[in-house]
């Protein structure tokens, strides 16, 4: 897209079919608490914002580490699958010019053990991860911290991710926001979106060779 020269992805969702594997964890981890949950409740209670899911399904706060621990114990059972066309996309883009970046919700080990899984090592420049900021989304703290790292100007740049919080998150930080659908609850992503993606390949159309 002209005028645009960096493309920072959300993680979960977007570049990685993780949602049942997610789903899996969560279910695992409330079950040792004894707090009920099924579909219906982690529709209605989904966020990128774990924290906040805690709150809401009643866990005190004391028990959040536990949880984690649980859950990453769970959903490291297996390496979920990347989306279709993720890692062709992600290579293409970066043989283009562009600068690239991930900001994500989940763990910095997680994340970047699953990169490495996926032979994309090398192609971000920044990760940024739940431990990298103090402030989780839809705060645009992580997506200015990756700029800054990649030192690009926010009016260059997009934000792709599966969420309405993704697309607060990106238009925050002054970003364009491209949004696109995936397995995790995400009612109203058309409506905060500049613009939503049918598939992860329609950015190749966005950044065609020698524009960016």
């Amino acid at each position: 897209m002209r005028g645009l020269d960096t493309v920072l992805f959300d993680w979960d969702g977007t570049l990685i079919h993780s949602e049942r594997a997610c789903f899996e964890a969560f279910s695992s981890s409330m079950a040792h608490f004894g707090i009920p949950f099924n579909e219906e409740i982690y529709t209605r209670h989904f966020t990128p914002d774990w924290r906040r899911m805690y709150r809401e399904l009643g866990l005190p706060e004391s028990r959040w580490a536990e949880a984690e621990a649980l859950w990453a114990r769970r959903y490291g059972e297996r390496v979920p699958e990347m989306r279709a066309g993720a890692g062709d996309t992600v290579r293409a883009l970066r043989e283009r010019g562009c600068a690239l970046g991930v900001v994500s919700s989940g763990s910095r080990a997680r994340v970047k053990g699953e990169i490495a899984a996926h032979a994309l090592e090398g192609c971000f420049d920044a990760v940024v991860c739940a431990e990298d900021v103090g402030r989780p989304k839809p705060h645009p703290e992580g997506v200015l911290s990756a700029l800054a790292t990649l030192k690009r100007a926010a009016a260059r740049a997009c934000y792709v991710g599966d969420h309405p919080v993704d697309m607060e998150t990106g238009r925050r930080a002054g970003v364009r926001v491209f949004g696109i659908r995936s397995g995790f609850p995400g009612p109203g992503l058309a409506a905060a979106a500049d613009r939503l993606l049918s598939s992860l390949d329609e950015l190749l159309l966005l950044f065609p060779k020698n524009q960016v």
